[in-house]
């Protein structure tokens, strides 16, 4: 597993809700039904791939509104038919999500009956998302929803304009340092999230989002693995928040990492610390503004690699490994005392 997760909280008082992530498709399919016999109405949904498998993320509100349909695991052709009868029928689409299954397009998507006057897409390229924003924009429209996905190695976006939304802010093709940089700005601006997005494209994550005036109180986060996302949940919710937008996709990160391995004296705590300090070099290696384009890609080149760990008792030595090889020592006792900081230089260096 390498997915990394991004999420959305607001402070707002809303209804009762049921989120979930990782769910199979017979999962979602399982827990929708069951949701709507008691109440629940769909909220959000996003699909993401793992390992070439269709996992779901998704929220339910307990509450009432009307009429709607949900679809997921729709190709290309079954979205614009979806599209066609469903707005034939006086329904709008409050949320989409494009995903790649197999190398081919798959969607995700929420429809609600008596929507706004909407203007939705897919299949748009960075240009062609943009031609779009400056074509509805003087027009009225405003995005409510924007998905980000990679078919056969490149960036391809879905989306949902509405007609009278808020003043907003929707930026796309950002890096972690940049997507950051927008939460720090825009919200001293007065704008919150409403949908962020992230996906892997030449080896490096990539984020678009959309902010408007006047949200909630909110609480953004990135970067987060399964296990640190249901953390933070725990954490937000007993603070009073809501879980409002969440996304995941298989980093390029996380997936690096996926190929490691380790000897089998190497203990288990021992692992996830260094994959943790691993991942910890390999974000430094993004930040760094003392490496140019050339090496930072043969750092990630290296990290992408199958890279077998052993353990080394030579004393005084924090690691080893041959130029060019494969395989990593690390001396547990002598290196681990000194740091996490220590940890992750010694790393990078090897």
């Amino acid at each position: 597993m390498s997915d990394s997760f991004v999420a959305v909280w607001e402070k707002d008082g809303g209804p009762g809700f049921d989120a979930r992530h990782g769910l199979t498709g017979e999962q979602y399919q399982q827990t929708f039904t069951q949701l709507v016999s008691n109440g629940f109405r769909p909220a959000w949904v996003q699909g993401y791939t793992i390992g070439g498998e269709a996992r779901f993320a998704a929220i339910f509100e307990q509450v009432g509104g009307p009429k709607f349909d949900a679809r997921h695991n729709m190709t290309a052709a079954n979205f614009q038919q979806a599209f066609d009868q469903l707005g034939a029928e006086g329904f709008g689409p409050t949320c989409v999500s494009g995903y790649v299954v197999n190398g081919e397009e798959r969607f995700a998507a929420i429809w609600e009956h008596g929507r706004p006057v909407f203007d939705a897409r897919f299949g748009l390229t960075p240009a062609t998302l943009q031609q779009a924003f400056d074509e509805l924009g003087p027009k009225g429209f405003g995005p409510t929803c924007v998905s980000a996905y990679v078919l056969n190695g490149e960036e391809r976006f879905a989306a949902i304009w509405e007609q009278g939304r808020p003043k907003f802010d929707a930026r796309f093709g950002l890096t972690p340092a940049t997507l950051q940089q927008a939460f720090d700005q825009l919200g001293t601006q007065g704008f919150g999230p409403t949908c962020v997005s992230g996906y892997t494209i030449n080896g490096e994550d990539r984020y678009v989002g959309i902010w408007e005036q006047g949200r909630p109180v909110f609480d953004a986060r990135f970067g987060l693995t399964s296990g640190e996302f249901q953390q933070a949940f725990d954490q937000l919710i007993g603070q009073g928040f809501r879980l409002r937008r969440v996304n995941a996709f298989d980093s390029s990160a996380r997936a690096m990492l996926s190929h490691f391995t380790f000897a089998n004296d190497i203990s288990a705590a021992d692992r996830a610390r260094l994959i943790d300090r691993h991942r910890f070099a390999l974000a430094s290696v993004e930040a760094c503004g003392n490496l140019n384009a050339d090496e930072k890609k043969r750092l990630r080149d290296t990290y992408a690699r199958v890279i077998h760990h052993t353990t080394l008792n030579e004393p005084g030595v924090n690691a080893s490994a041959g130029v060019g090889g494969s395989t990593l020592n690390v001396n547990f006792g002598v290196l681990f005392p000194q740091g996490d900081e220590e940890i992750s230089q010694t790393l990078i260096t090897r």
